[in-house]
């Protein structure tokens, strides 16, 4: 079990468990306790306890990365007519990226 104190934070659901509204609010004094790293327990309004691991500043739920990239490989040689620039029109771009001198 880890467990943290954060100065503040943003908790978000605030629903009973049967009835999740996805709304949050900004609390101070959160203390939150994990169990393989997944949130077990968590209270607003408490004081650090010995061996928490401090979080000063704002914490908020972490938003996944899950965009891709895979479009690019359908555009792929397709959207520079050949020429093979990258760059903005007047900008300096190495040859070693493909920019006609």
């Amino acid at each position: 079990m880890s467990t943290f104190w954060c100065e503040t934070a943003v908790i978000v659901g605030g629903g009973d468990g049967d009835d999740d509204t996805g709304l949050s609010e900004v609390a101070t004094g959160v203390r939150v306790e994990t169990i393989d790293g997944r949130i077990s327990a968590m209270e607003s309004g408490a004081q650090p306890q010995p061996g928490d691991t401090k979080l000063m500043g704002v914490v908020f739920p972490a938003a996944a990365n899950a965009h891709s990239h895979a479009f690019h490989r359908i555009l792929r040689g397709r959207t520079h007519d050949g020429r093979g620039d990258l760059g903005v029109a007047g900008a300096d771009v190495p040859e070693c990226v493909g920019a006609d001198s």
